[in-house]
């Protein structure tokens, strides 16, 4: 009777050593999880923070722009333009239009009438000034096809700054947001000579 005990306490003492190896095999296999986790962690968001620095510099632009044609005119009513056909390193055509109209009032009517022929307005907000005043306003829509001209639905993003009106339009969105960011960093001569 007296061996029997001593065989029970040491079934479970040995019990509770394998019990406690096994708590401790399974807390290091969880800190080596975890460490291993957080070293994957810190490394994706170190390379995130290069890409975005990468990104954030003028040459890291994926999209490229080249000047095919520049035309320079007088309308009706006086009033001198230029537009210029630009193509994208993938073959999109882009156009950039200046209107440096004689008054405020023209440069209103003119967003007027693109606002009427829009098929959808996708965005709008006023455009300020240095100062944080309200100089115009900024207008990005959805033209549909004009059989005529553009034989695809276009995008464009036209804006009223003071008596000057401007206008990005291509068929590609992404295009026509690219070259606005550009154009808020360089002059349309510079940006084409990249």
């Amino acid at each position: 009777m007296f061996c029997v005990k001593p065989s029970i306490a040491f079934k479970t003492k040995k019990s509770q050593v394998q019990q406690l190896a096994v708590i401790y095999l399974g807390f290091t296999i969880y800190f080596l999880f975890s460490y291993l986790s957080l070293s994957a962690i810190a490394k994706a968001m170190n390379q995130s923070r290069e890409t975005s620095s990468k990104s954030a510099s003028s040459n890291a632009w994926p999209v490229k722009f080249k000047l095919v044609k520049t035309s320079n005119g007088q309308s009706d009513d006086g009033t001198w333009w230029s537009i210029f056909d630009l193509v994208t390193s993938d073959g999109h055509k882009l156009y950039k239009q200046n209107f440096p109209f004689s008054s405020v009032d023209r440069a209103k009517k003119q967003v007027q009438l693109y606002v009427t022929h829009a098929a959808k307005i996708i965005r709008r907000s006023p455009e300020l000034d240095q100062k944080g005043d309200i100089a115009g306003e900024r207008i990005l829509a959805l033209f549909g096809r004009n059989d005529n001209k553009e034989p695809k639905p276009q995008y464009i993003l036209f804006w009223r700054f003071g008596r000057d009106f401007y206008q990005i339009a291509g068929e590609h969105l992404d295009d026509v947001l690219t070259l606005d960011s550009r154009l808020k960093e360089k002059p349309l001569t510079e940006l084409v000579k990249e």
